[in-house]
């Protein structure tokens, strides 16, 4: 796997209907890899929105008894940004429009995704 497939592969999410922008980024400093999109303005809200990522992970012992945590959604009145996981150390970030995406199917829609991620660490 190679850095180009890593970029289709988020292009390909951020492609689905109502998203506004996908973005990948490290899950401990926050930096973006890639996002989606003409949006330069939304990639500190990308930066930011992983705080949320590493909220849980300092609390996760407290959410143990309700299962693995898939995602993270938070509602606005202008729009909804999820977080979810794709490897050990990076998260999807979303923006989408309210009532457009349903995040519960994205667990399946990122398998391809977090395959190239667990492609590339083995190679490292």
């Amino acid at each position: 796997m190679n850095r180009q497939e890593l970029v289709d592969e988020v292009e390909r999410v951020g492609a689905a209907p109502g998203v506004i922008t996908c973005s990948l980024v490290d899950g401990v400093t926050g930096m973006i890899y890639h996002a989606t999109g003409n949006r330069p303005d939304l990639e500190p809200l990308a930066e930011a929105a992983r705080d949320y990522w590493q909220l849980h992970r300092r609390n996760e012992n407290l959410y143990r008894d309700l299962g693995t945590m898939l995602g993270i959604v938070v509602l606005h009145e202008q729009g909804v940004i999820n977080v979810m996981p794709c490897a050990a150390d990076a998260v999807l970030v979303t923006f989408a429009e309210r009532n457009r995406v349903n995040f519960s199917d994205w667990p399946a829609r990122l398998k391809p995704l977090q395959a190239i991620l667990q492609s590339i660490s083995t190679q490292t």
